[in-house]
């Protein structure tokens, strides 16, 4: 594992190499509690990108979060970017690209994106 920098995150249930630029989920299906989706319908012209609401659980409310592609789905139907959010009252925005040759419509309540929970550290100088 160490050659190929490799590494398991149970938590959303994927193993990753060569620092997340490649991603396989295990065995277990993403949590829902760890999923993005959309707010309303939208609609997106070809070839555009968009910065669309989202819903996310509201254990996040108040805490940063980064919003990744979900395995499997980048590229399918659109792109979506990895963004750093907060999340305010179950709500925050998600950027996706429209990567088909004509208008796609995503529906409500259809997943975008995967939340990689940020726990940041400070480091205080011993005495």
């Amino acid at each position: 594992m160490e050659t190929y920098r490799a590494k398991i995150d149970y938590q959303l249930g994927v193993i990753s190499r060569s620092d997340d630029m490649i991603q396989a989920p295990l065995h277990i299906p993403f949590k829902q509690e760890f999923l993005v989706t959309c707010m309303d319908s939208v609609c997106i012209p070809s070839h555009t990108e968009m910065s669309i609401p989202v819903k996310c659980p509201s254990h996040f409310n108040g805490k940063t979060m980064l919003l990744e592609t979900i395995p499997g789905f980048q590229f399918k139907l659109i792109a979506t970017a990895r963004s750093f959010n907060i999340c305010n009252d179950g709500r925050t925005v998600c950027r996706v690209f429209n990567v088909r040759p004509h208008t796609i419509v995503l529906r409500r309540g259809m997943k975008i994106a995967k939340i990689q929970y940020l726990v940041l550290l400070t480091v205080f100088a011993g005495k």
